[in-house]
């Protein structure tokens, strides 16, 4: 049992920390390129620093302070230039590096005045790589951004879901080194999920789906050059079998594989401050088609939001089958059923009665029985840390972390 301090020291990311130096020392995703197409700004946390990401009008991408050292502006507010991002508030212009490069008023009165020159935010940098952006926050010289396999084989299909868990990232890596979770959360509870949703739709009678789980006879872990490879042998297969034989690859130090040369993902499980982690998985579907999985371009988004909690399903109508997704070309359009790919909700239905399903009935009552004013009602984070007690899942894939309370928000 690692006590209080071992915790922290593990689990603490911020500017200084051990763990947040380590962390600096890798390149990291932070957005779909895809998300800069329509909106070219985008506020961006991670291992707790507030950052801008930008694409200016020549293609440039940067990754800058978030705030104008002028007057603390929020930058993701601000106008892409043609090389640079410019505050609104007062026309200050920084490049890719954070360097202050115009102050048209101070230019105006003080034509040989340099003292833009004295003026820098932080910046790092951010390289695109299989429809990802990635940035790197250590120090100089960075290392080369590794490209793994996944994003070098020919012809697939391929997408990126991205969610925050209101947890650490020590938290979900944990799942990940823990094998016999696959029995009962994926293998029992999971199928569970399934076939009660199978029997509410009409589509199978209960008590029909195979729902008790294969037991795990055998397990292990061997290092390898660039992390772990965990193993298992369940009833009915050998150590001959891929599960024991080949393994289940885990990259140090927050980077999972999952699948196999026909269907997998990596799943990214970036910091973005003590509490919190942003998932980003990276989709292949291989020899699905002519695309490249590593060719220039956008892949489709899909923003994620955890399940809140197992319960009953919301009988609120829903949006017909499909969802909205970025393109390869950037535009949005609805998947149609049967489109190559996988198809993946947006967001999950919430159980009536929730916090957060009330919240989208315009928001919890104040205790005198009348419900906050427009504008007066400050983000409830709690609500998403309803999983604490249980599991923040995203549903039909292996992302599943255990939250303790002590990660919620105060």
């Amino acid at each position: 049992m690692l006590t209080a301090q071992e915790n922290k020291e593990l689990t603490s990311v911020m500017p200084g920390t051990p763990m947040g130096e380590l962390f600096r020392r890798y390149w990291h995703p932070i957005a779909a390129a895809a998300e800069l197409d329509d909106h070219p700004t985008k506020a961006v946390r991670i291992l707790g620093e507030d950052l801008v990401l930008y694409k200016d009008k020549s293609g440039t991408l940067g990754l800058i302070e978030r705030f104008c050292p002028h007057r603390r502006v929020d930058l993701s507010y601000g106008i892409p230039e043609e090389n640079g991002l410019r505050c609104m508030y007062h026309g200050w212009m920084m490049d890719e590096t954070g360097q202050c490069i115009e102050q048209p008023f101070e230019e105006t009165v003080h034509p040989d005045g340099r003292f833009k020159e004295k003026v820098k935010v932080a910046g790092y940098p951010v390289q695109s790589y299989g429809g990802l952006v990635f940035a790197y926050l250590g120090p100089a010289p960075a290392p080369l951004l590794p490209h793994w396999e996944t994003f070098e084989w020919e012809g697939g299909w391929s997408d990126i879901g991205i969610v925050e868990l209101p947890c650490n990232w020590l938290q979900c890596m944990e799942n990940s080194m823990d094998p016999v979770h696959l029995e009962w959360l994926h293998g029992y509870w999971g199928v569970r999920q399934q076939q009660d949703k199978a029997v509410r739709m009409g589509l199978a009678e209960a008590d029909t789906f195979p729902t008790v789980p294969r037991k795990h006879q055998k397990i292990g872990f061997d290092v390898f050059d660039y992390g772990l490879i965990k193993r298992r042998v369940v009833e009915g297969t050998t150590e001959e079998d891929h599960d024991w034989a080949v393994g289940h690859p885990v990259l140090f130090p927050n980077v999972l594989f999952v699948g196999s040369v026909v269907n997998c993902n990596l799943q990214y499980r970036v910091p973005v401050d003590d509490a919190h982690t942003m998932h980003i998985t990276w989709f292949l579907l291989s020899r699905r088609g002519g695309l490249g999985a590593a060719e220039a371009g956008a892949r489709p988004l899909l923003e994620r939001e955890p399940l809140r909690r197992a319960g009953r399903p919301d009988p609120r109508p829903r949006e017909p089958p499909g969802l909205r997704r970025v393109d390869h070309a950037g535009a949005e359009r609805r998947a149609r059923e049967g489109e190559v790919g996988r198809v993946r909700p947006r967001r999950h239905s919430l159980p009536q009665g929730s916090a957060r399903a009330g919240a989208h009935r315009g928001g919890r009552r104040r205790a005198d029985g009348r419900r906050p004013r427009p504008g007066g009602q400050r983000a409830d984070r709690s609500a998403v840390g309803e999983v604490a007690s249980a599991f923040g899942c995203v549903v039909d894939d292996a992302l599943i972390c255990r939250c303790s309370r002590e990660s919620r928000p105060n």
